[in-house]
């Protein structure tokens, strides 16, 4: 072992030492190697027995994906786009209240738990998004992540398929066609007339007959295209499917042994440098303090 002294001024108080006395790292160690070895396997073991013993968390996934087969090739870049933009929204609705409510009636489990072990990731530029569940036991978070990808399709369903116009789209659409069968039923009366006699005023009264019917033709055709297109979102209501469901759990008690035993191995080496250089130096100091 090597170490070193730094002669100082004697101090007026002769109880103090006349030598400063430093012993290096690398060479308390040297001397001190078995203390060393044992201060630092304390933290490491007590780390991997705390990992070990901990009860591990277990995280199941499943997949869901946005979109259709039968999509006509000069529409697919457009619509890829548009379920890329989907993914990235039906992921967030995940939490969304209806969602997390029947996920715990389900599973059996608080809203909270839900709200707090339940999250989904859209994968990057794909109608792709993650759902995964975190629960203490493989079968839980596989019935919970399962179920929340069942519960959010239903959800998504019925958000797709409600339209607050439609009902009132529906009513004028109703009454438009209504309007154009009586209007028939009018100009099929006047045509009987010009038929039983050509004249001119019956004439005219087909005409007129003729051009409100159409007109309320024209009417009903608007009526009925803005109702269809309330209702378009049925046709879509099936656009989320499960693209693979939970049915494997991983466990994070690999990935936990790995950090807690690094965090043990750093703090007994810190520590077990720290004791046996204070050791190392005191020694020192001591044996030159007794010549």
């Amino acid at each position: 072992m090597t170490y070193t002294t730094t002669r100082e001024p004697l101090s007026q108080n002769r109880s103090e030492p006349a030598f400063a006395v430093r012993v290096g790292v690398w060479a308390s160690i040297e001397r001190h190697w078995r203390m060393f070895v044992l201060v630092a396997l304390v933290p490491l073991a007590a780390a991997l027995a705390y990992g070990i013993v901990r009860k591990p968390t277990y995280t199941a996934e499943t997949r869901l994906v946005v979109g259709r087969i039968d999509v006509s090739p000069s529409l697919l870049a457009n619509y890829t786009t548009a379920t890329q933009g989907l993914a990235d929204q039906y992921s967030r609705m995940v939490v969304a209240e209806p969602v997390v409510q029947a996920v715990a009636r389900d599973t059996h489990v608080s809203p909270a738990t839900v709200r707090s072990n339940v999250s989904a990731t859209p994968v990057d530029k794909t109608p792709v998004f993650r759902l995964s569940a975190t629960r203490s036991s493989a079968a839980e978070a596989r019935a919970v992540a399962n179920s929340a990808a069942k519960q959010l399709r239903l959800y998504l369903a019925r958000v797709n398929r409600r339209n607050p116009d439609s009902d009132r789209l529906l009513s004028e659409y109703s009454r438009d066609l209504a309007r154009v069968y009586k209007l028939e039923g009018t100009e099929r009366r006047r045509r009987a007339a010009v038929d039983q006699a050509d004249t001119a005023a019956n004439r005219a009264r087909i005409n007129a007959a003729r051009e409100a019917r159409q007109a309320a033709q024209l009417r009903a055709n608007a009526s009925g295209t803005a109702y269809q297109s309330s209702q378009q979102g049925r046709a879509s209501a099936q656009l989320v499917q499960v693209l693979s469901p939970a049915t494997s759990a991983h466990s994070d008690r690999s990935s936990k042994l790995q950090i807690y035993g690094f965090i043990g191995l750093v703090v007994g080496l810190v520590l077990a440098t720290a004791l046996v250089t204070l050791r190392a130096n005191r020694t020192v100091a001591h044996r030159l303090g007794r010549r």
